[in-house]
């Protein structure tokens, strides 16, 4: 059934190390669970997602979405999902489903590069191991790496301007979009976003497979919501 999500993470591995000490006596993050539905299922959570410290030692809870949500547009897959590291057990998602092979090239939306230092790697490939290896080995930073490692992915395309995407050449090969909506943060300083929107709609189009991550921690829910609407209605 390649079942994922519905719990809560504990212990002070995953996005979970962050602020984890700061939380105690009851350090828990949700992770919503995948279902398949339609847009019309989309809505924000109130559960703790993600959580994270000011500079003034303040902790800081961030809820996400209610439900993870895949569907198929165009016969291309889409997955909805808050944390950016959940990408990668849904690239295996459709690899265990034989949608998308080995070595397939990765292009990457996003304000950052999600390529840290991952310590672990992947040691063997079936659902129920890479459910919990990217619940904790990867937080929202590393989960690149283990899929370059892995041979899942071949090669890694960044995107991380304005200027980058609006003149990014769609390739020919197979691709899977990998997008973050926090490339629209206000920090961003995007001046077209209408181009950017039409950009990415047509990168969506071509892809074997698409991946958006709302982030929490790095935008406002309901702005993502209303991002996620202009991209896929």
């Amino acid at each position: 059934m390649l079942e994922y999500g519905g719990l809560r993470l504990k212990n002070e591995f995953g996005n979970n190390v962050f602020a984890y000490q700061e939380r105690k006596p009851d350090p828990k993050l949700w992770v919503p669970k995948l279902i398949s539905a339609w847009l019309d299922q989309l809505s924000l959570g109130d559960q703790p997602v993600f959580a994270e410290c000011t500079s003034q030692g303040e902790v800081q809870l961030f809820s996400g979405l209610q439900d993870f949500l895949f569907f198929e547009k165009q016969w291309i897959p889409i997955y909805l999902f808050d944390n950016h590291n959940h990408a990668l057990a849904f690239w295996y998602r459709e690899y265990f489903k034989k949608t998308i092979q080995k070595r397939i090239s990765l292009i990457h939306l996003d304000q950052h590069s999600d390529m840290n230092e991952n310590p672990f790697s992947i040691k063997e490939e079936n659902w129920d191991l890479i459910c919990d290896f990217t619940h904790n080995c990867c937080n929202v930073g590393n989960f690149i790496f283990p899929a370059l490692n892995s041979g899942l992915v071949s090669e890694v395309q960044q995107i991380r301007s304005e200027y980058a995407l609006l003149h990014f050449h769609i390739p020919e090969q197979d691709y899977i979009f990998d997008i973050d909506l926090d490339f629209w943060a206000e920090e961003m300083g995007i001046e077209s976003l209408e181009a950017t929107l039409e950009k990415v709609k047509n990168l969506i189009s071509s892809a074997k497979l698409v991946t958006i991550a709302t982030s929490p921690y790095f935008l406002d829910q309901f702005k993502a919501l209303a991002l996620i609407h202009q991209l896929l209605d």
